[in-house]
């Protein structure tokens, strides 16, 4: 008799709309897995990868404006809820067109020992959790947007590091890993996560503790990647690259970085027309066998490292009048020392027209890296760009200047200034109308983690086409008014009450002024 499929990880509430939702869900084993949403139920088989069971399920004609609890079985027998007094929902959006949204970064997945809570401090999707348990419904998060870092592959917690020893002891991993013990450096990964097998233990760390899985299971969640997912300092820089990628075990670690985001992470966030629209997740629908599978997610995973436009990351969601545009500003980034780019012309093609083409109330931008940073900082970094330009018999300076970057982590929008300038024109077109309609946002928000501290800078855009009186957004508004919060509190305590600090910065076309806390 074998033992009955039970969920490892999930359900995770992924993608809602008015009418539609996609949950998805990692099993035991090999089983039919179903959903019952009121008077809906909804079946698929799983799908194997790497030795992992994997589903996503797209629930259609949802009540509009209205909240339904959900069920999930597998092969005919209740898995979840595991809690019958905390049922999972799924809400649809509200007749009233109201949108809460709740953001964050950098989450450490550790168990909540006090030993942890004194090292990395508390776990703010724990606390979220038993917000909403004392809060009226409709105060609930409609979405969270988590911006980079879900997982530490270069950083594991002490459970998972001793975990990896023993394997790396019984010959398990692959061998340029194991062989890299020793090396020195940033050159010895035998301590870090690098294949899939690895990386779904960080994800079940991270993931299974119960209140984040109900938090998951209940409210819908966009995630984009940033270094810590494949590792610390991500092409930085065109000499980083040129220095990890000559490494013997970069492309294992590529395979488990991409190939687990592709299916932890990134499925997630496609709409149910995007999905049925992937390529590469069809062609693991209608793979014979899990070994099929495994070198479809293998090859596309090295692609997506080696060749551009092989992969997107970057993706939208539409809140009712608000549109929310997740970019990638790790994995796309062009790094020629001559015209360096924190994504390359596809990507950032793309984001213009997701911007450009909404007409909405709100335009919310996320992006794992702050654009807008205290003054000092951007230009720090912007100095630091044309100084460690790699090139040649690189100067001292130069040196000094590559040193200093990967020290202090000097890569936001600002180090990458053409297309920080990109950026701020977008913005500008924005706000002036000129997308879709001819009618600027109310607002114009820019999202950013990363920075470990949270801060907020108001952004005054001062190009003449959004200043000028005939710039209005179509309803007698004049531009948009633009902002960027900056967060990395999914994992630590909220900052207390700060000591505010304000400053003005003068760069083309934008005026700042901020507010931090630490």
């Amino acid at each position: 008799m074998t033992d009955r499929p039970e969920i490892l990880v999930g359900p995770l509430l992924r993608y809602v709309d008015s009418t539609e939702a996609t949950v998805w869900v990692e099993v035991s084993a090999p089983c039919r897995v179903t959903i019952r949403a009121g008077e809906q139920e909804l079946s698929e088989p799983s799908w194997g990868v790497f030795g992992h069971h994997f589903a996503v399920l797209h629930l259609r004609d949802l009540p509009e404006g209205a909240e339904t609890e959900y069920e999930v079985a597998l092969d005919g027998e209740a898995a979840w809820p595991l809690d019958p007094e905390r049922p999972s929902v799924i809400r649809t959006p509200r007749a009233d067109d109201t949108v809460r949204l709740a953001f964050g970064s950098c989450r450490r997945g550790e168990n909540q020992t006090p030993r942890a809570l004194r090292k990395i401090g508390a776990d703010a999707l724990v606390a979220l959790s038993h917000q909403m348990a004392r809060t009226a419904h409709d105060d609930w998060p409609d979405a969270m947007l988590l911006l980079g870092d879900q997982v530490y592959a270069d950083i594991p917690s002490e459970e998972i590091a001793d975990k990896l020893a023993e394997r790396r002891r019984a010959g398990g991993g692959p061998q340029a890993v194991r062989d890299s013990a020793g090396a020195g450096g940033d050159r010895d990964v035998s301590n870090e996560i690098c294949d899939f097998e690895e990386y779904s233990w960080l994800y079940h760390e991270s993931w299974r503790d119960p209140d984040v899985r109900w938090l998951l299971s209940t409210v819908p969640s966009c995630m984009i990647l940033d270094d810590h997912d494949l590792r610390d300092d991500w092409n930085s820089s065109h000499s980083w690259r040129r220095e990890m990628t000559a490494q013997p075990w970069w492309q294992d670690r590529v395979i488990g970085a991409f190939a687990s985001y592709f299916v932890y992470q990134h499925l997630g966030n496609l709409a149910p027309d995007e999905l049925d629209g992937n390529e590469v997740y069809q062609a693991l629908r209608a793979a014979g066998s899990d070994a099929e599978r495994e070198r479809i997610l293998s090859d596309f995973a090295v692609r997506a490292d080696s060749e551009r436009g092989a992969s997107q990351w970057s993706f939208k969601r539409d809140f009712g009048r608000v549109r929310v545009v997740m970019l990638d500003v790790r994995a796309s980034r062009h790094l020629d020392p001559e015209d360096r780019r924190v994504m390359d012309d596809n990507e950032w093609e793309w984001t213009r027209r997701a911007c450009l083409d909404a007409d909405v109330d709100h335009l919310v931008i996320g992006s794992s890296l702050p654009a807008f940073m205290l003054p000092a900082l951007h230009h720090l970094e912007g100095w630091n760009e044309v100084v460690a330009r790699d090139r040649p018999n690189k100067p001292v300076s130069a040196r000094l200047g590559e040193w200093m970057r990967l020290t202090v982590d000097l890569e936001h929008w600002a180090a990458f200034r053409n297309s920080f300038d990109d950026l701020v024109g977008l913005l500008a077109e924005v706000a002036a109308g000129k997308g879709e309609g001819g009618r600027a946002p109310a607002s114009i928000l820019m999202l950013g983690g990363d920075v470990h501290c949270s801060y907020l800078e108001e952004i005054e855009l001062t190009a003449p086409e959004v200043t000028a009186p005939e710039a209005t957004g179509g309803d007698g508004r004049t531009g948009s008014s633009a902002a960027q919060p900056g967060s990395s509190a999914a994992q630590g305590s909220a900052p207390s009450p700060p000591a505010s600090t304000s400053s003005s910065c003068r760069r083309s076309a934008i005026r700042c002024t901020s507010r931090s806390a630490w």
